[in-house]
């Protein structure tokens, strides 16, 4: 797992990756949920976002299971493997106090 800021001012990305056989069990979704608090503190961010391939629905599920919010989707904006993919974007922000 690693969370990045952005050129933007207080926002991060987050990214994660989980063996095959370690997929499904709930470890990254309890790792995403751990690292948040840490990131929109220590870091001062005011979003967290994440950006998955529309076809990784597992990937979805991890984010929302976490709080994520999906916000829409950026067509043809990452390259996987040599390839353009579009990328649906999802994000935290901190709650007002």
């Amino acid at each position: 797992m690693w969370v990045a800021l952005r050129p933007q001012p207080h926002v991060g990305g987050l990214g994660y990756w989980i063996i095959p056989p370690a997929r499904g069990l709930g470890l990254a979704t309890a790792a995403v949920r751990l690292v948040l608090p840490w990131a929109l503190n220590a870091l001062n961010l005011r979003r967290l976002e994440a950006w998955v391939e529309p076809d990784n629905v597992g990937s979805q599920r991890v984010l929302r299971g976490a709080g994520f919010q999906q916000e829409g989707r950026l067509r043809n904006f990452i390259t996987v493997e040599d390839r353009s993919s579009d990328a649906l974007v999802f994000s935290v922000i901190p709650p007002k106090l």
